[in-house]
């Protein structure tokens, strides 16, 4: 059964690889294609189920490389360098880099670009001098007011 699955996945590989790079185009010596990976597996009618580890070998295996995430209103830009082979995703399949992530794994991860999006601030403390800040323009602002209002 695993052997049906990786020569579909190679298919649906080379055959997701071939259209794109029949839409590309040369940019700065770069095969470059302009356009929304959903809508090529759409059109190829190739399921859904397919399109994470179509993509994830495509791009462990060098075959292409994203340069811009697309949007909805944006399109996704992707470098092609070479189509994969038949060798080359067998031992892809055979390596771990195919495994499923743990839920620990992929938590561990989450937290470790969270720290870094964060640059180790501490938001407790942040929360405790943004809360005395304010607590003091309050009492300076009703200072304020109230000396405008023993000169009036």
């Amino acid at each position: 059964m695993r052997g049906l699955v990786l020569k579909a996945e190679f298919r649906h590989a080379l055959n997701l690889y071939e259209s794109l790079q029949a839409k590309a185009v040369v940019k700065d010596d770069e095969l470059v294609f302009s356009g929304s990976l959903v809508e090529m597996f759409r059109s190829l009618k190739i399921s859904q189920g397919y399109y994470s580890d179509v993509t994830r070998g495509l791009y462990t295996l060098g075959c292409m490389q994203m340069k811009q995430r697309g949007a909805r209103s944006s399109p996704s830009i992707i470098v092609l360098h070479n189509p994969p082979t038949v060798e080359a995703w067998a031992a892809l399949a055979d390596s771990d880099l195919t495994t499923r992530p743990s839920g620990a794994t992929m938590l561990e991860k989450q937290l470790e670009n969270l720290e870094r999006r964060m640059g180790g601030m501490d938001i407790v403390e942040a929360f405790a001098d943004h809360e005395a800040r304010i607590v003091q323009l309050e009492n300076l602002t009703r200072e304020v007011s109230e000396s405008g209002k023993a000169t009036q």
